[in-house]
């Protein structure tokens, strides 16, 4: 497509183009007047878009086998943006966004997904699969490459993983994420602007693998909801939970669980939980508040070392709370002024030790 592009001016009029064998490359732009859908399609090639595609409020639905995105993709009022890669991965432009005003949007790959910037409302969703790839930051400014009411992402080959500054970056307010294969981390970090994040589910689902979990919070609180399905990693790969800020807690109610990672929770005010933390294996756990710990519910490891610090308050433990550990495990709860203490147990021969400093 090159020229004037494709454009309709009236009559909220569709616009369709179906390339049966070959590529389609978009150096034009393509724009639908009103509700006016666009369909672009490469039944056997790559859809190159190197030209604003957009409808007023219509739905745009773009498929090849490879899509390359070198340009934006909008739509207004409730359309919808789908992007499918059936045949290979989808790559976007460093600072390319696809925008809509309230539609939800999803990209679909067979194999990876390269992310500048995905944006609508807060209220609506973002949903982004690498079926047999990875789900990663292609944006050099440290900015949301999802903004979204609810984040759904699926990955095998991990998501944002890599050396820093690797992790995606998100302002949502759910997060949805697993990795289903052997390697990849799941790295997410929720930027200042977006505050809290809510986690529905972040899963590493593969027995055999050794991907690890991060979220980060850089101005926020960090809540693991009662009514999703909580942390887990099935594999080795470790779980770190870190909410920065002075008003900024952890709230575990649901599940956070390991087998022999080491499973890390950090809150720049107060940890609160009322579900199970756990490592089925000798991994080893460790709380740290700047603030408080209350804990709600046990807190267990297979013969890894527990630990609990309350930076500058206490520590309190619910009438019938266990907290133990077997084997060479070691039990350590420290608070600058109290512990209240409901069971602590470790193997006979390892130890338990309890410091209220004030």
């Amino acid at each position: 497509i090159n020229g004037t592009g494709v454009r309709t001016l009236a009559g909220n009029g569709n616009i369709n183009v179906d390339v049966d064998a070959g590529d389609l490359t978009i150096n034009a732009v393509v724009t639908a007047h009103g509700s006016g859908t666009v369909t672009l399609n490469a039944d056997a090639g790559t859809v190159d878009i190197n030209a604003v595609v957009s409808s007023t409020t219509g739905v745009i639905d773009i498929t090849g086998d490879v899509v390359t995105q070198d340009a934006n993709i909008t739509t207004g009022g409730a359309g919808t943006v789908d992007v499918t890669a059936d045949n290979g991965s989808i790559t976007m432009a460093d600072g390319t966004t696809t925008t809509s005003v309230n539609g939800a949007i999803t990209y679909d790959a067979t194999a990876s997904v390269a992310l500048s910037q995905l944006q609508t409302a807060n209220t609506s969703t973002v949903s982004v699969t690498a079926t047999a790839g990875a789900i990663s930051d292609n944006l050099t400014a440290e900015t949301a490459n999802i903004t979204t009411g609810t984040a759904t992402l699926l990955a095998a080959l991990g998501i944002g993983s890599g050396a820093a500054p690797a992790d995606l970056e998100t302002d949502v307010t759910t997060i949805d994420a697993r990795n289903t294969g052997l390697t990849g981390d799941i790295q997410i970090n929720e930027v200042a602007a977006g505050t809290a994040i809510d986690v529905q589910r972040l899963a590493q689902t593969n027995p055999l693998g050794a991907g690890n979990i991060l979220l980060t919070t850089e101005a926020g609180t960090i809540t693991v909801l009662v009514g999703g399905q909580g942390v887990t990693t099935l594999g080795t790969g470790t779980i770190t939970l870190t909410a920065v800020g002075g008003t900024s807690d952890v709230l575990v109610n649901n599940v956070v669980t390991s087998t022999t990672g080491t499973i890390q929770v950090n809150a720049g005010r107060d940890i609160t939980t009322t579900a199970i933390i756990s490592a089925t294996g000798a991994g080893n756990i460790d709380l740290n508040a700047v603030r408080d710990i209350g804990q709600g519910a046990n807190i267990t490891s297979a013969g890894g070392v527990i630990t609990a610090d309350a930076g500058t308050g206490s520590i309190t433990m619910t009438d019938g709370t266990l907290t133990s550990t077997s084997g060479a495990g070691t039990i350590a709860y420290t608070a600058a002024i109290n512990v209240a203490v409901s069971q602590l147990q470790t193997a006979n021969t390892s130890t338990v030790s309890v410091t209220a400093t004030a």
